[in-house]
C-alpha cells in the first residue's frame, strides 16, 4: 500500500496544528507563574475554568494571528525567536490570563451561573491580545528612550 501525498487542505491543517502547538507551549509556559498564583485563589472551581478558558483563548490566538489564519500581519508582534521581548512577553501573557480569569469569575460570582465565565474570559482575552502589538510597540519606544538617556 503506498501513501499519497497529502492535498492542500491536509497541509493547511497540519500548520495550524504546528502553531498551535508552538503558541500553546509559549503561551503555557510564559504565564506558568501567573497560573502558579491562581491555584491559590478563592473560588478554585470557577478560577480553574476561567483559567482554562483563558489558556486555550490566548493560545488559539496567538496561533491565528502568526499563522496569518484571521487576516492579520503579524509583523507587530513579537517573534518566538526573539529573547530581548521574552520579559514583555511574559508579563503580558500572564496579565492577559490573570485578568482574563478574575474578570470571568466576577462574572460568574454576580450573576450566579457558571455560563458568563467563559463568555466574559474569552472576551476579555481577546481584547487583550488585540492590544499586545500596540503596547510591544510602545515598550519598544520606552525601551529605546531609556537607553539613549542613560
Amino acid at each position: 500500500m503506498s501513501l499519497r501525498t497529502p492535498g492542500p487542505l491536509e497541509r493547511r491543517f497540519e500548520r495550524l496544528l504546528d502553531y498551535v502547538f508552538w503558541c500553546g507551549m509559549e503561551v503555557f509556559l510564559l504565564s506558568l507563574p501567573v497560573t502558579v498564583l491562581l491555584l491559590g485563589a478563592p473560588y478554585p472551581m470557577y478560577v480553574a475554568l476561567a483559567a482554562s478558558v483563558s489558556l486555550v483563548t490566548c493560545t488559539a490566538g496567538v496561533a491565528a494571528v502568526r499563522g496569518r489564519y484571521l487576516g492579520l500581519d503579524p509583523s507587530g508582534w513579537p517573534r518566538f525567536s526573539d529573547f530581548h521581548s521574552l520579559p514583555f512577553r511574559a508579563g503580558y501573557y500572564g496579565g492577559a490570563v490573570a485578568t482574563a480569569t478574575f474578570t470571568g469569575v466576577e462574572a460568574a460570582l454576580r450573576v450566579g451561573a457558571p455560563w458568563p465565565l467563559a463568555v466574559v474570559s474569552v472576551a476579555v482575552a481577546t481584547l487583550a491580545l488585540a492590544a499586545l502589538p500596540q503596547a510591544f510597540a510602545a515598550t519598544r519606544r520606552a525601551a529605546r528612550f531609556w537607553t539613549f538617556v542613560g
